[in-house]
């Protein structure tokens, strides 16, 4: 619905996992830095409602799991338009 995006992983299957941090822009592809951190999930949650995006604009997000000693994996892409 326009204003709630909803957004699932799968869970990761690392032991030391810590918790997830999903970025969000409305101008194309986010970039994995603070500016654009939307929130930090623990690592039980595996989905997140996006109840700030704008109306009728398209939001790109990334998703990354962030293991114990603060490495951070690949980007997981997803687009809601």
């Amino acid at each position: 619905a326009d204003g709630r995006f909803r957004l699932t992983w799968r869970a990761s299957p690392e032991t030391d996992l810590r918790y997830y941090n999903i970025y969000a822009s409305s101008t194309g592809k986010p970039a994995v830095e603070q500016k654009r951190l939307l929130v930090s999930p623990p690592k039980s949650e595996t989905c997140y409602v996006d109840w700030t995006a704008p109306l009728g604009t398209a939001v790109n997000y990334a998703i990354v799991a962030v293991d114990r000693q603060g490495n951070v994996s690949a980007p997981a892409l997803a687009e809601g338009k």
